[in-house]
């Protein structure tokens, strides 16, 4: 068990799978496979989201590190520099990947920033020092960082609400598995599901970009919704109703031909006791539906016991999702 409560074999199927989406070399097979294991246990969810972010964080010191240091000379041949880069990118990634298996932190960190997290059903409300605001939904976490040009914030797992204080000389960028949502006045919602990430705007104009080099930025307006994937790639935009824009606030949660298991994934977030759909059968079963308080996590599960084909047991603290 490591420092962050993941066993050694949660963590070691979780880097075989972030290598594998890494690469682009995944199948359809391979990702419902990705699926099935991710929600079959809190600890690979958990175990997953952990090394995504040391992934993000990777990328992001990396960028500073090689800005500090300016352009790459002219003179030098092409070669020792890529090399220097790969090596610079290795040395990062071990420095970060050994942190995450229970090695000892560093004394000082070269580039500060502020973390926040919740607990399970805990919705936490932010004040940043430029004037925004975010509130932080359940087990959720999320770090800032500001510099002279950039509000960056990282959403590791979970979902926030980000009501941005106008400032067209420092855009506000939030970071979530390698995409990014950028705003400089504006309020939205980034929501990390069990695959995709989904930015819904409330206000103003964001500018979304997918974890893959090379797509075109979707733009966004008040009342726009968008997805995108780990393969990079970008849902058509919805239009979503005024009143369901950021009701998960208010504990209401609408659900369009959502699978169980991403349901699950977001339940998890609110329930005090794991829940696991034990039964692969039933993963995919589609739910359309609107729960108006989806922190009584009991009532939620009764609502998919009556409506789908499924029934929940108790079993040594854990809930189990099975086929009936």
């Amino acid at each position: 068990m490591d420092v962050n409560g993941n066993s050694s074999d949660s963590r070691a199927e979780a880097r075989q799978w972030l290598l594998k989406h890494s690469a682009g070399d995944i199948s359809s097979a391979d990702k419902m496979a990705f699926r099935v294991w991710l929600a079959s246990s809190v600890e690979n969810q958990r175990a997953f989201d952990d090394l995504q972010l040391l992934w993000t964080e990777m990328d992001q010191v990396s960028d500073q590190v090689l800005a500090q240091h300016g352009d790459v000379p002219a003179s030098k041949p092409t070669r020792f520099w890529a090399v220097a880069a790969s090596v610079l990118v290795t040395a990062l990634f071990a420095g970060l990947l050994w942190q995450w298996q229970g090695g000892a932190v560093p004394a000082e960190n070269p580039f500060p920033s502020a973390q926040y997290s919740s607990q399970s059903g805990q919705l936490q409300a932010i004040s940043l020092a430029d004037g925004s605001s975010i509130e932080l939904g359940a087990h959720s976490r999320l770090k800032t960082h500001y510099t002279k040009s950039q509000r960056l914030v990282t959403l590791e797992y979970g979902e926030a609400y980000f009501k941005v204080s106008p400032d067209s000389s420092r855009p506000f960028v939030v970071s979530t598995r390698g995409g990014t949502a950028t705003a400089v006045g504006t309020a939205f919602t980034v929501h990390a599901g069990i695959e995709d990430v989904t930015i819904t705007v409330a206000e103003g104009i964001v500018s979304v970009s997918g974890p893959v080099a090379g797509t075109d930025d979707q733009h966004l307006n008040a009342g726009d919704q968008l997805s995108y994937s780990p393969d990079g790639s970008l849902s058509a935009v919805e239009v979503i109703p005024e009143d369901q824009l950021s009701s998960w606030r208010q504990g209401r949660r609408v659900f369009r031909k959502t699978p169980l298991e991403a349901l699950v994934y977001d339940l998890n977030r609110y329930s005090e006791k794991p829940i696991i759909i034990a039964d692969p059968r039933i993963r995919g079963v589609q739910v359309t539906g609107v729960f108006d308080d989806f922190a009584n996590t009991g009532a939620v599960l009764r609502a998919i016991e009556q409506s789908l084909p499924a029934k929940v047991e108790e079993r040594s603290g854990t809930i189990h999702l099975l086929h009936q």
